[in-house]
């Protein structure tokens, strides 16, 4: 996906030496070529030591918010490359509003990145949902509305629903709150779970016909008091039953359970039937000669280091090796997991028919 944003187009949006697209490809190859060695950390020391191209607010060894930071990068990657970021976390939302005078329903619509979610009140997901959707009446005196059928200086009733639903659904929890002087957490268990079914939160008129089962894909944390200290971790599921939990440089193998037993503070659901991450490191070994290739560099940047947790960041062979790649017309739209349909049985002849179905190609010669 992110091939097709063509490095022409990108390079010419780089702010002193930093490449946005380049980077994020980047840590994503070296991801993947690194998926064999379990246990090993990878340092995004390049996006750390470019905070400010995203915000002039944000600084290095500075406490700073997640789910700020995820907007930001997110606008930021939208700048440059609007597909990847409407495909993957792209939806809308539709306000209905009634007329308590005449009945008549009007509708706007506004675009869906993430939804955040008050929390004060709830104490689940679900909960939250359900007042993130709950019929509101504005009833002020003080403030009328004008219907545009009866004319008539009227009451009115607004409800929010999801009209179309993204590929990754991400619920922000507002667990900081401010009343203008004082900032404060909502520190308290918000229970999440596992599988979630979207369709009790959509206009059923539009989208009752689309699937809207999503699996918890992954999970943001923040432990502290404030949102101007603590710390931040955060847990990924690589395929069913197996999650795994991001501390710093320290990765480990967790149950589910305790997954759900966190505060959590960002959601990441992805609609059901999608590749796991598991899936996608098996096309890229399957189809890639590029994937290939990266891992030896990989290889012997092992054999040159005696650290056993950590790694500095990707060595400098594998820019070239990315930007030789991504100037190559290579296609395929759903390069980015979790994207493509997903096989129950996940087999090999299911992985190689995805695969040849979305021209998962990244050989230069192809």
């Amino acid at each position: 996906m992110l091939s097709e944003c063509g490095i022409a187009m990108f390079h010419a949006h780089v702010v002193a030496g930093f490449c946005l697209i380049c980077v994020f490809k980047e840590l994503i190859g070296f991801s993947l070529a690194y998926e064999a060695y379990e246990g090993r950390s990878i340092s995004p020391w390049r996006f750390v030591e470019n905070l400010s191209y995203f915000s002039s607010g944000f600084h290095k060894y500075q406490q700073e918010d997640a789910h700020e930071f995820l907007q930001y990068f997110l606008n930021r990657l939208e700048s440059r490359c609007s597909d990847v970021v409407q495909q993957v976390f792209g939806g809308r939302l539709v306000s209905k509003v009634r007329c308590c005078n005449c009945g008549h329903f009007s509708n706007t619509y506004e675009p869906l990145i993430d939804v955040s979610l008050e929390i004060k009140n709830a104490d689940s997901l679900h909960s939250a949902l359900e007042s993130f959707t709950r019929v509101e009446k504005l009833d002020n005196p003080e403030i009328k509305y004008t219907c545009e059928r009866c004319k008539a200086q009227v009451s009115i009733e607004k409800k929010l629903m999801i009209d179309s639903a993204p590929s990754v659904a991400v619920f922000h929890l507002k667990r900081f709150q401010n009343d203008g002087s004082v900032v404060w957490k909502v520190d308290k268990h918000v229970s999440f779970p596992l599988e979630l079914d979207l369709l009790p939160y959509t206009d059923n008129n539009q989208t009752n016909n689309e699937q809207m089962k999503y699996d918890l894909y992954a999970v943001i944390v923040h432990a502290g008091s404030t949102s101007s200290s603590g710390h931040y971790y955060c847990f990924i599921c690589a395929e069913p039953n197996e999650w795994y939990k991001f501390d710093d440089t320290t990765i480990s193998r967790i149950q589910k359970d305790v997954v759900l037993a966190e505060e959590a503070y960002i959601m990441f659901y992805a609609k059901r039937d999608t590749l796991w991450f598991s899936d996608f490191i098996a096309l890229e070994a399957i189809n890639s000669s590029y994937f290939i290739e990266l891992k030896k560099i990989v290889d012997n940047e092992l054999k040159k280091t005696v650290q056993t947790s950590y790694t500095p960041g990707p060595p400098s062979a594998i820019y070239s090796l990315l930007e030789n790649n991504a100037s190559q017309d290579i296609g395929g739209t759903e390069r980015m997991a979790p994207l493509l349909p997903k096989s129950p049985s996940r087999s090999q002849s299911t992985l190689d028919q995805v695969a040849s179905e979305n021209q998962w190609q990244m050989d230069p010669e192809q």
